[in-house]
């Protein structure tokens, strides 16, 4: 009886070491992952608070920039007038009308960044209205026809056969396309071609620019949005910056879909009308 009475006392200890030997493997478990997710809260919060910090910074900057950008409108304008007086008064092949057309350049130049500075630092809401998307896309072909043609570059659009629809501000979806195909452009070598391809994916509209460029640097894609980040020598940085706000206005995105040696896309989804 005795040694019954020890086999069941030793079962009894038995057991109860693997209950609590079980209980606190699960609390060790518990609060291990208790600590896991409260590094992750930390690094997530320390990642918010850099991120709030970075778009303060932005915000001042696009306040200072919008600020000189209008002082400077003034004086650019009174420039560009005295240019063309200049320009109008002296004979076509003098050196003075040469000076004047290469002032002129740069005053336009000087103007369309000090526009590109006003439209980042000051958008306006979006005036939202249902269009068919290949319309937008081939208002842009034509008017970006006398960059291409100096740059002899093919633009081939490959439209869907059935209309897609967006509801869009359509000077700003115009903005963006624009500046999607000039910069596919300006990547291509001459004889090159640029792509625009669409199609509806779902409850999205997407359109794809690709060109045949050298490509994307890996160290630059995850930057290619920042403001003011740009890898031509004349490049304001703004372009891309510009383009991601009002398509993240309209509930869409835009990324880098693909960049190599051969070629980069990009592509843009936006919400479909009725959806």
């Amino acid at each position: 009886a005795s040694r019954y009475a020890e086999i069941v006392v030793f079962h009894i200890i038995g057991i109860t070491v693997g209950l609590l030997s079980s209980a606190q493997r699960r609390m060790t478990a518990r609060y291990r992952d208790t600590a896991a997710s409260l590094k992750r809260s930390h690094e997530e919060l320390v990642a918010s608070q850099e991120h709030l910090r970075r778009a303060e910074r932005l915000s001042v900057l696009g306040q200072v920039a919008a600020g000189l950008a209008h002082e400077i409108r003034n004086p650019l304008a009174g420039l560009k007038g005295a240019l063309e007086i200049i320009a109008s008064r002296v004979p076509p092949n003098s050196p003075e009308a040469e000076f004047a057309g290469i002032g002129g350049r740069d005053v336009a130049r000087l103007d369309g960044l000090v526009n590109d500075f006003l439209t980042y630092a000051r958008p306006r809401d979006p005036e939202l209205q249902d269009v068919d998307l290949n319309t937008v896309i081939e208002h842009v072909v034509t008017l970006i026809r006398p960059q291409t043609e100096a740059a002899s570059v093919r633009v081939i659009v490959e439209p869907r056969s059935a209309p897609i629809t967006v509801r869009v501000d359509r000077e700003q979806m115009a903005q963006v396309f624009f500046n999607m195909v000039l910069n596919a452009v300006q990547a291509n070598r001459s004889g090159a071609t640029v792509r625009i391809r669409e199609r509806a994916d779902s409850a999205w509209a997407v359109a794809e620019v690709s060109d045949e460029g050298p490509g994307i640097a890996p160290e630059h894609v995850a930057r290619i949005f920042d403001p003011f980040f740009t890898t031509r020598q004349h490049g304001t940085g703004l372009g891309l910056a510009i383009s991601q706000r009002i398509v993240l206005a309209h509930g869409g995105t835009i990324e880098v879909a693909n960049s190599s040696p051969a070629g980069t896309t990009f592509r843009v989804r936006l919400p479909l009308a009725n959806r």
